[in-house]
């Protein structure tokens, strides 16, 4: 069986296919073959190629050239499906510092635990002389006086009880639709919080630097989680960066900080929330940090 996936990442379960086809041959797509381990072609004409084969069985071939062939099943032959192999995902641990604020050109992989893998991996980009746009990270315990601030471990536990799942099989008992608006109602308290006045006012100060360089910006605001970018599972499109549709002007100070809580709130997005579930991760142990970056 092959898939053909105009769109990625596609964050559903895919069986034990021979193949999935992308028409871009992007991160996303690279992710989603490596997540579902199964392999991928990169075909930009793919729908159109294939679609007079849809429901059909057939070999795909790609011969030393790159060029790819395709042909229809002999009568009786039958394909192998792909053995999926469960893959452990190890969480890297979160430790809460006293720093809440970094800016990315004082980071290196050294402060994973504090910022996070993707941070941390910019930061040594940066160590190393490539070129990338400033910033700063908000670190593991600029979320912990967040949330500390605004009780919303408490606030969480009540509306996350309401969601059950099966540990043994990594799956969420509690219907769809249910889920759907329990993970809603949590990202809704995640959003309504304040910050500490103390740390909105250091935070603005680093801002105000930024600008004082390059000028009232949009700024990308993106995250950097513990439960994100690792070896085993690099985990495409699990948590919401900005800009994006949902908030397009991230220059003022005021959708700075939303954005903030924003991405904070996209640990209870549903593709991130089945992803915690079906790697027996418990909530407790993702840590949310920030990149802010002109």
């Amino acid at each position: 069986e092959i898939w053909v996936i105009p769109y990625l990442p596609f964050h559903s379960d895919i069986p034990g296919v021979g193949c999935v086809i992308s028409v871009a041959g992007n991160r996303h797509a690279i992710d989603t073959a490596k997540i579902q381990g199964i392999p991928l072609a990169v075909i930009p004409n793919a729908v159109e190629l294939l679609r007079e084969f849809h429901l059909s069985t057939g070999m795909l071939r790609v011969d030393p050239d790159r060029s790819v062939r395709f042909r229809t099943a002999f009568p009786g032959e039958t394909g192998i499906p792909t053995v999926k192999k469960k893959v452990n995902i190890v969480l890297p641990p979160a430790k809460i510092g006293t720093k809440l604020i970094y800016r990315l050109n004082e980071v290196d992989e050294n402060f994973v635990s504090y910022i996070g893998p993707k941070a941390a991996n910019i930061g040594k980009v940066m160590a190393g002389g490539i070129n990338v746009p400033e910033g700063i990270a908000l670190t593991f315990a600029f979320w912990n006086k967040f949330r500390e601030h605004n009780a919303l471990d408490e606030k969480i536990s009540a509306l996350r009880q309401k969601i059950q799942t099966d540990e043994s099989s990594g799956k969420v008992i509690t219907p769809g639709s249910e889920v759907k608006k329990t993970l809603a109602d949590i990202k809704a308290v995640i959003v309504d919080g304040s910050f500490p006045k103390a740390m909105e006012e250091e935070l603005l100060a680093y801002i105000r630097e930024l600008r004082g360089k390059y000028g009232n910006v949009g700024f990308y605001i993106r995250s950097s989680f513990n439960f994100e970018d690792l070896p085993e599972n690099p985990m495409a499109g699990h948590y919401e960066s900005y800009p994006s549709d949902e908030l397009m002007n991230t220059g003022s100070d005021e959708n700075i900080l939303r954005a903030i809580k924003l991405v904070f709130a996209s640990m209870w997005k549903e593709v991130a929330f089945n992803a915690r579930v079906s790697n027996n991760v418990a909530d407790k142990d993702v840590m949310p940090a920030l990149i802010i970056q002109v």
